[in-house]
């Protein structure tokens, strides 16, 4: 167990960023892209961001991501090129596929991103045939189960201790069949 303890601080990113309340960015207008290697630096700092003191990817882990064929990235940039949120599916040869990570930027949260991330992957997935999609979420994020339910996904399980500080998941599933 101290072993799993060490290599967890070992891979931990640094806080970068104060806690200070969050200014909403400016109104502006959104598209989702491709998220590549090239990102991986601006990809790194919005995690961080997005997931203090939680669950982040290290550099390794992103590029891993990036570069495996298998893995649908998107990213939502605002109109001046920012990085503003993201979006990791894995697929397999079955028919089902996990989404890893969603994130939106603290300032533009609660603008329609992360639906319109998961709207885009969706489309994608069912556009490949997968059948249904799977995701964790924590129990305490409100918010983001939310979301997940009023876009049709269910929970089918509790996750104990599922987070590196301990914190239980749901896993949730949402039928990709039209």
């Amino acid at each position: 167990m101290a072993v799993m303890q060490k290599i967890r601080e070992l891979l931990e990113l640094p806080e970068v960023y104060p806690r200070d309340a969050v200014v909403p960015a400016p109104p502006t207008t959104y598209k989702v892209k491709p998220l590549t290697v090239d990102h991986l630096s601006e990809l790194l700092r919005l995690s961080v961001r997005c997931f203090r003191g939680s669950e982040t990817y290290n550099r390794e882990t992103f590029e891993y991501l990036l570069r495996e064929p298998q893995v649908l990235a998107y990213q939502v940039m605002a109109e001046e090129g920012a990085i503003v949120g993201f979006v990791f599916v894995l697929t397999n040869k079955g028919r089902i596929a996990h989404i890893t990570t969603v994130a939106v930027a603290p300032e533009h949260r609660k603008r329609g991103i992360a639906r319109l991330l998961l709207d885009h992957a969706e489309k994608a997935l069912q556009a490949k045939g997968f059948e249904s999609i799977v995701l964790e979420v924590r129990v305490s994020n409100l918010a983001a189960q939310n979301l997940y339910t009023n876009r049709g996904f269910v929970i089918i399980q509790k996750l104990s201790s599922y987070y590196n500080d301990g914190e239980d998941a749901f896993l949730m599933t949402r039928s990709l069949m039209s």
